[in-house]
């Protein structure tokens, strides 16, 4: 599958209706093409209605951005992970003992500076 047919297929509202071989077809292309899982990611952060320019990369803002049902505090959440901190201006990894994070300089995904 190339690029284009991924991207009008799966970045579409109606993504979620596809099935059958057409499915497998672009779920395979999005594990392959990490330019299109990119698109992808970024379609589904501003469809949320997030700021992309806040972040310095689509994946501290997939992170950051996390919101679990159950709990409203990220630290109180065994699934949330990055966190930025408004009062120091940076992003940091939740340590294991759910209390802090460990700042980070670079994004653990793409090493984009923070």
């Amino acid at each position: 599958m190339d690029c284009e047919t991924f991207r009008r297929y799966w970045l579409s509202p109606d993504a979620n209706q596809i099935t059958g071989d057409l499915r497998m077809d672009l779920t395979y292309h999005f594990i392959e093409c990490s330019a299109c899982s990119e698109a992808s990611l970024t379609y589904d952060l501003q469809q949320r209605g997030i700021d992309l320019t806040k972040y310095p990369c689509i994946h501290l803002a997939q992170y950051a951005e996390f919101h679990c049902d159950q709990h409203s505090d990220p630290y109180e959440c065994p699934d949330a992970l990055i966190v930025y901190s408004k009062k120091n201006a940076d992003f940091g990894i939740i340590h294991g003992d759910r209390t802090s994070y460990i700042q980070i300089k670079y994004c653990p995904w793409c090493g984009t500076k923070c």
